[in-house]
């Protein structure tokens, strides 16, 4: 049986025991997500995984610079002060790190970590509130209204984290 198949026919199994409180249920689900993980892994040669390595660096650091990119963006845009990009990019760096430290808490289910993911959005806009004066806020809001196209982005329906399918499972593992 594929591991994607198997830790369905599980996580079935588990949704159909009466018995479990919420607590017991979801702790059941994180084990079994492990499992998962852990089976994914144990197929990958070592030049696989540093492969894998490689690209969560690559990504990152893809990240950082449209970070920065974007910061420089509203330092024009804007017409920020130096201290008001030192205080936006401090809260960024800030932020970033609590989104690390979420996606790489395996004790979370994916749910929770797009709660906890929202409200640390919630914190940005409250960030860029607190730096930014009324006016420079009412046009950064503009801009990412623009930007995204309104709620949901531009493609309207914006899937959460972790409501696609991964390429494994397309691959049958």
């Amino acid at each position: 049986m594929s591991i994607n198949k198997d830790y369905k026919q599980k996580s079935g199994d588990l949704f159909k025991q009466d018995n479990l409180t919420l607590k017991q249920y979801k702790a059941g689900l994180i084990a079994l997500q492990k499992e998962k993980k852990s089976k994914i892994e144990g197929l990958l040669t070592p030049l696989q995984k540093d492969e894998v390595t490689l690209q969560h660096k690559k990504r990152e650091d893809e990240g950082q610079l449209r970070a920065d990119e974007q910061l420089e963006h509203l330092h024009q845009a804007l017409k920020l002060t130096d201290d008001q990009v030192a205080k936006i990019k401090a809260g960024q760096e800030n932020l970033r790190s609590q989104f690390k430290a979420i996606h790489e808490n395996d004790n979370l289910l994916p749910q929770d970590k797009r709660d906890q993911m929202k409200s640390l959005m919630a914190k940005r806009n409250d960030t860029y509130k607190a730096v930014l004066t009324p006016d420079q806020y009412t046009q950064f809001e503009q801009m990412s209204h623009h930007r995204s196209g309104g709620p949901g982005g531009p493609m309207g329906h914006r899937q959460g984290y972790g409501d696609n399918r991964s390429s494994l499972e397309d691959n049958g593992i």
